[in-house]
């Protein structure tokens, strides 16, 4: 039996995010973020009433215009620390039908990158992501990226692009090194174990 305190008010469980791999012709689709203008993977939370696949299968459409088949889940991935605690299920996925386009506040281009040339401005743990994508194993992956927060806790999204918007930085430039300064490391669960 669950306890109450899983549901009060104090505590807030980590949202999951569904995060999407989309492989043509070894070539991987991304996204740039109209936030801070850096790339990413389609991904995004699980609404309410959604299973995990059936968010992957929307945030890939609304971000990118593209219907896609899943193809595998390629691991879960939890980012704690620093900025709030996300856990993502990762999923391979091919295009079957739509046409490339952006979506009016989320995002600002998409592309597809070969594997060799992934941009320097991605969202750390993204790279990860993409890289396991492709190393063609069944094996799940169950891996964390830790950050090191702030004293009073990882930082509120309206605090984090306050931040943004006051530094002198570009925003790709200042959300690279707020998380790149702020990144202790990854630790990967093993199964053989």
């Amino acid at each position: 039996m669950l306890g109450r305190s899983c549901f009060s008010k104090e505590r807030v469980l980590p949202p999951i995010v569904a995060s999407v791999a989309i492989i043509k012709e070894n070539h991987v689709l991304l996204t740039k973020r109209d936030d801070f203008h850096v790339w990413c993977l389609p991904s995004g939370g699980v609404d309410s009433g959604e299973s995990v696949a059936e968010a992957a299968l929307r945030e890939a459409y609304e971000e990118t215009g593209l219907k896609i088949e899943l193809t595998r889940v390629v691991g879960i991935y939890s980012r704690i620390g620093a900025i709030p605690d996300i856990h993502a299920v990762h999923f391979s996925a091919i295009p079957i039908a739509g046409q490339l386009r952006t979506q009016e506040g989320e995002t600002i281009e998409v592309r597809y990158f070969p594997i060799d040339e992934l941009p320097s401005q991605i969202i750390p743990g993204h790279k990860r992501r993409i890289l396991d994508t492709f190393q063609g194993t069944d094996q799940c992956r169950l891996v964390s990226i830790r950050f090191r927060s702030q004293p009073e806790g990882p930082i509120a999204r309206d605090e984090f692009r306050r931040l943004r918007d006051e530094s002198s930085l570009s925003r790709s430039d200042f959300f690279m090194s707020y998380l790149t300064e702020r990144l202790i490391g990854e630790e990967e669960f093993d199964f053989s174990t």
